[in-house]
C-alpha cells in the first residue's frame, strides 16, 4: 500500500505544478486580450473576467493541490515531526487563489494598456508620414505619395497580424 501512495504523491505534485502553469498561461492571455479590448473597463473587472474565463484551469489546479496536501496530511509521521496542515476546503482555496490572482493581475492590465497606447502612438505617427513627406517634398507626384502610403499601411498590416 505504501508504494502506491508514494507513486500517487510523485504523480500529484508535478501534475499540480503543471496545472498551475496552465492556469497562469490562460489567465495571462485572457488578461491581455480583455485589457486591450476593453480600455475603459476597470482593471479589477478585467482581472475578474480573466479569472472566470480560466476558472476550469484554476479549479483543476486547486483540486490537484488539495489532493497532494490531503495525501501529505494522511501520511504517517515520525515522532517529533509536526503534521502538515489539512487542506483547506475548496471554496476557501478558490477565494485565496482568486485574491492572489487579482493582486498580480492589476499591474499586468496596466502594463498591457500602456503597451497598447504606445503602439497606437507609433501607428498614428507612421500613418502621418505620407502627408509629411508630401508637404516637405512638393516635387513628388500624388502617385509617389500614394505608393509611400500603401507601403507603410502594408507594413503596419503585417505587424498587426
Amino acid at each position: 500500500m505504501r508504494t502506491i501512495a508514494t507513486a500517487l504523491a510523485l504523480i500529484l505534485i508535478p501534475a499540480s505544478a503543471q496545472a498551475f502553469e496552465n492556469a497562469i498561461k490562460c489567465s495571462d492571455a485572457a488578461l491581455t486580450e480583455y485589457a486591450i479590448a476593453n480600455p475603459m473597463e476597470p482593471a479589477e473587472r478585467i482581472a475578474d473576467a480573466a479569472f472566470e474565463k480560466c476558472l476550469s484551469e484554476w479549479k483543476d489546479y486547486i483540486d490537484r493541490e488539495r489532493s497532494a496536501r490531503a495525501y501529505a496530511h494522511s501520511k504517517p509521521i515520525k515522532a517529533g515531526e509536526p503534521r502538515p496542515p489539512a487542506p483547506p476546503d475548496f471554496h476557501t482555496a478558490l477565494d485565496e487563489v482568486r485574491g492572489e490572482h487579482q493582486r498580480q493581475a492589476i499591474p499586468k492590465v496596466i502594463e498591457a494598456r500602456a503597451c497598447r497606447n504606445c503602439l497606437r502612438t507609433v501607428r498614428a505617427g507612421m500613418l502621418a508620414v505620407p502627408s509629411r513627406v508630401a508637404a516637405r517634398l512638393p516635387h513628388l507626384s500624388k502617385h509617389d505619395v500614394a505608393e509611400i502610403d500603401a507601403e507603410i499601411r502594408a507594413v503596419l498590416g503585417e505587424i498587426g497580424n
